[in-house]
């Protein structure tokens, strides 16, 4: 009987010993995360993900030190009643100036240290009672049940933000892929070749967006070979070599190969959206004028807004003869003569808005915010509940208005450049 006894208290510390190390376990896991995940808050005004680890971790170390090292040389304990307040205060101050790869070697070191001298402990010893430096009674299966909850405690929280952080993730990179296909959508090329999971793209040497790489996938082909490829593509035809480089360019290294051959980081753009159900109307009283098709009209107010040249002006004419989209072409009149002027594109909910400017005589007096306001009112009307638009960081101006109307970002790109030879 006492036998039995015997391998029921040793098969219970087994499996309490088991569950002590979950906790290893879990830390391990968090190792393999980046740095930024350590940052996370458990909930507003709580501690990060790197306080709570040291939290536990200076528990362990105090444990290991005043009781389980102790009770392995048959010492007294030196266990004793804390302020709990301080002690925590002080392991969140430990955590947030101590290296995470540190934390992560003394909280594995210490938890495995306390492990091996409990397994190491003889029955009689492991099932004593002890009397800490307080007088108060101290029993090893009390010490791990109470610790394993403390530890489920602190995981559970910590799995819970990691799980809203992954889907939030999730939720925030399916919605910025989306928002490149609509992009590249709304804008088009001319001619679109297909290699190796990159699309090349050309439209007469038109905006960078339609006559560079989109390296959107990747394959089997050698990274060095693509690149050379898609120099030889655009030097043929008279071209710069240009890559838009996303936050999920393919292969993850493209850019920095680029830039150590040389390639030149041009034009960072701002990605923005904005829900339509809090925008607010447009002013009455003006002219503004949206067609369906691409007119002659508004062809000669962007033409002479933007300043561009005839050729541009027939590439653009291509580019946007039968767009697969619903397409919105609004000029904005002042006693007739075209003020501002833009497009807005439909697609999946959205309305993208494009090739927005105003008239160098007319700036400043709110017409380019009112042509806005009255395109996204034509996306509203047409079905759309967002919008979202690309705008270049040097254009402060812009900038100013689409954040004043409540647009927010999404994310940035950038251009990776390189020149055509001299020779050509």
């Amino acid at each position: 009987m006492e036998q039995e006894q015997e391998q029921e208290q040793e098969q219970g510390k087994q499996q309490l010993l088991k569950y002590f190390q979950e906790w290893i376990t879990f830390v391990e896991g968090l190792e393999q995360r980046e740095e930024a995940v350590w940052e996370l808050s458990l909930a507003p005004g709580k501690w990060s993900v790197r306080e709570a680890v040291a939290h536990i971790a200076l528990w362990d170390r105090y444990f290991l030190t005043t009781a389980i090292e102790r009770l392995s040389r048959q010492q007294e304990l030196t266990l004793k009643h804390l302020d709990y307040d301080a002690f925590n205060e002080n392991a969140r101050l430990y955590g947030r100036y101590t290296s995470i790869a540190k934390l992560i070697r003394q909280t594995i070191q210490d938890r495995e240290a306390i492990v091996g001298i409990i397994q190491a402990l003889p029955e009689q010893h492991y099932a004593a009672e002890y009397i800490d430096s307080d007088g108060h009674p101290f029993r090893l299966q009390g010490y791990l049940t109470d610790f394993i909850a403390h530890d489920r405690h602190h995981m559970g929280q910590i799995k819970q933000l990691l799980d809203s952080a992954a889907l939030k993730s999730s939720s925030e990179e399916q919605l910025h892929l989306k928002l490149e296909e609509l992009s590249m959508n709304a804008w088009p090329a001319l001619q679109v070749l297909m290699y190796e999971g990159w699309q090349l793209r050309l439209a007469n040497g038109y905006t960078k967006r339609s006559n560079s790489i989109v390296p959107a996938a990747c394959s089997g082909e050698v990274l060095s070979h693509k690149i050379t490829y898609g120099e030889a593509f655009y030097t043929a035809r008279g071209m710069d070599t240009a890559y838009k480089i996303t936050p999920f360019s393919q292969p993850p290294e493209l850019d920095e190969t680029l830039a150590l051959r040389g390639y030149d980081k041009i034009d960072p753009v701002y990605v923005k959206t904005a829900p339509l159900a809090q925008m607010r109307e447009p002013a009455g009283g003006l002219d503004v004028r949206i067609g369906t098709f691409l007119s002659e009209a508004w062809l000669e107010a962007y033409m002479s807004m933007a300043k561009h040249t005839d050729d541009e002006r027939q590439t653009l004419k291509k580019m946007f003869a039968s767009p697969p989209f619903q397409t919105g072409f609004a000029v904005l009149y002042v006693e007739g003569v075209p003020a501002a002027c833009g497009i807005g594109v439909m697609e999946r909910g959205y309305i993208g808005l494009y090739a927005v400017v105003t008239s160098p005589v007319f700036r400043r007096r709110g017409f380019g915010e009112q042509l806005l306001l009255h395109i996204l009112q034509w996306g509203k009307e047409n079905g759309a509940e967002h919008s979202y638009l690309l705008v270049t960081h040097a254009n402060d101006a812009a900038n100013r208005l689409y954040d004043k109307l409540g647009f927010t970002l999404q994310y940035n790109y950038w251009y990776r450049v390189k020149k055509l030879p001299a020779s050509h």
